[in-house]
């Protein structure tokens, strides 16, 4: 680890410099070095010198990469890295665009990933995503070396800001091993790494799958075991904090549990009554039923850096939870309506939106993927603004959209896991392990 703070420490190219932080992120290194990457970042958009350079040389490869970076680890002091000059630079390069140069084709790559990072009115740097991606599937394979088409059309598939972080990980750890000038440094680390945390992860999956079941007569047989360990698990959990940080979490999660439970009754009298609820109605209860609260508020309670002003402070779903669990909600509804239906479930944001408008099933299907869209960008800038008492939560936040994005890609990957999110799952294992 020590040979990695080392390298990031030293002088390099801005471009070097870049990459060498793209490249322990995606590795699923950067973790280890926030501290280190974040400082590099600012120190880099802290010179005008370097935009301007940027702009001057039409360096639409590196502006776009520093620009996604930049506005990932959320850099504070970035206003002097302007939309406008992003803009400006991909102008510059639109003008002179070569299909069938190396570089301008890995400018417009990251200009492709960045675009994904907007925020609510950068109409512009839609536009140069929608610019970017329309000449990503138009170049001539033949003249680009086999690993970056291969990135080229990953991206493609899906943006990495849209991508399961530790799914993304495994996938570009073989895809670095490939390429010529890797770093044998980095790429031993990332799979030493990669394969510590999946160890942890086994360990946690065999503890979640432990329950001390009671008894509890006055309730039908089909509820005991759920409600028993629901109770057990909260109780255990504000206690085990309690006795470590002598604060009391319990009443966040109780509140938690019944709101989720109201949210719950209202689907189930909509579903008695035969009611099928506006777009707007049906999202501003559905947000709550995809259960996204439960994993945030838990993890929120849970932070390491919690503290008892953060506990009296603390803002039942604000908006950047609300977004987040929009997403989760829309994702879901994508992929797992159509059977929903057909089992007799409640109306979802698809049929609501095809009863109001009178439109098809497949308008109603873009118009939700629209709405997708337009929560990343609100995800996107709620992200740079959120209470410091939400530090520890920004990257849950951010995953669980992206873990839906996962699962319901290809249809119900959770209820009913089709082919290809089990391969994504399955392939998912340590490095050595036997792959056959």
């Amino acid at each position: 680890m020590e040979e990695v703070r080392f390298l990031i420490n030293q002088q390099h190219s801005l471009i070097e410099e870049l990459e060498l932080v793209d490249t322990l992120c995606q590795l699923g290194l950067g973790y280890h070095f926030d501290a280190e990457i974040k400082n590099l970042l600012s120190s880099i958009i802290s010179s005008m010198k370097n935009i301007n350079n940027l702009i001057e040389n039409k360096n639409l490869h590196d502006f776009a990469l520093l620009f996604r970076l930049v506005r990932e680890h959320d850099i504070h002091n970035a206003s002097i890295l302007r939309l406008d000059d992003l803009i400006s630079c991909f102008k510059k390069v639109e003008e002179s665009f070569n299909l069938n140069n190396q570089l301008d084709v890995k400018g417009m790559l990251n200009l492709y990933e960045a675009s994904f990072l907007a925020m609510e009115g950068e109409d512009e740097l839609d536009e140069a995503g929608k610019f970017a991606m329309k000449h990503l599937k138009n170049f001539d394979r033949s003249l680009l070396s086999p690993q970056l088409v291969e990135q080229i059309e990953h991206a493609l598939e899906l943006p990495l800001h849209w991508r399961m972080s530790r799914l993304h990980t495994r996938w570009f750890i073989d895809v670095y091993g490939r390429q010529k000038n890797f770093n044998p440094i980095l790429l031993e680390f990332a799979k030493l790494d990669f394969n510590m945390v999946q160890s942890i992860y086994k360990t946690e999956l065999q503890e979640l799958s432990r329950w001390n079941i009671a008894a509890m007569q006055q309730l039908p047989d089909y509820m005991k075991k759920c409600l028993t360990a629901l109770f057990n698990t909260m109780n255990d959990i504000a206690s085990s904090f309690s006795k470590e940080k002598e604060l009391d979490i319990l009443p966040c999660l109780k509140r938690m549990w019944a709101d989720l439970c109201e949210a719950y009754f209202i689907e189930a009298m909509w579903y008695h009554n035969g009611y099928t609820p506006t777009l707007d109605e049906y999202l501003d209860n559905a947000w709550v039923t995809i259960s996204g609260i439960c994993a945030l508020t838990t993890t929120y309670c849970l932070s390491d850096d919690l503290t008892i002003e953060a506990i009296k402070s603390f803002e039942f779903y604000p908006p950047i939870v609300r977004y987040s669990c929009m997403l989760f909600r829309l994702y879901d509804d994508l992929g797992t309506c159509t059977a929903e239906i057909q089992r007799g479930d409640v109306p979802k944001s698809i049929q609501c939106y095809m009863k109001e408008k009178n439109v098809s099933e497949t308008v109603a299907r873009d118009y939700i993927r629209s709405l997708i869209r337009n929560y990343w960008k609100k995800l996107n800038k709620e992200h740079t603004i959120s209470s410091k008492y939400m530090e520890s939560l920004r990257k849950v936040l951010v995953d669980i959209p992206r873990t839906a994005q996962c699962f319901y890609q290809y249809g119900d990957g959770y209820g009913e896991p089709d082919r290809e999110t089990r391969e994504q799952i399955c392939d998912h294992q340590n490095f050595g392990e036997d792959e056959n």
